[in-house]
């Protein structure tokens, strides 16, 4: 006898956002490539690239919001790829999860 979980299996669209700019790699670790998404982080002085640090921090938060998620890869030279991966279900509104009809 096999047996199954219950657990709900979410489908997800994928946008992929690419320029072929420097990229944001310049002289940065892979690893530290994650902290682009910190509010007020930046990993350049604001001599070299100007801004404030905040623009991606409120994307990832936006994404985060409707249950998706963002990530990062960048090479030097070639350029940077955003992909951003949503739900692509509806949430259930608060009052459905109370059993409350509108």
């Amino acid at each position: 006898m096999r047996s199954s979980s219950a657990i709900p299996q979410t489908s997800y669209a994928t946008i992929t956002v690419s320029d072929n700019g420097i990229g944001i790699g310049i002289g940065i670790e892979e690893c530290y490539l994650s902290e682009i998404f910190r509010a007020f982080k930046k990993l350049h002085s604001h001599t070299e690239f100007p801004g404030t640090g905040i623009g991606l921090a409120i994307v990832r938060k936006t994404i985060e919001r409707h249950r998706g998620e963002i990530t990062v890869t960048s090479t030097v030279g070639e350029g940077t790829t955003f992909r951003i991966k949503l739900p692509t279900e509806k949430r259930p509104s608060v009052s459905a999860l109370q059993g409350v009809d509108q």
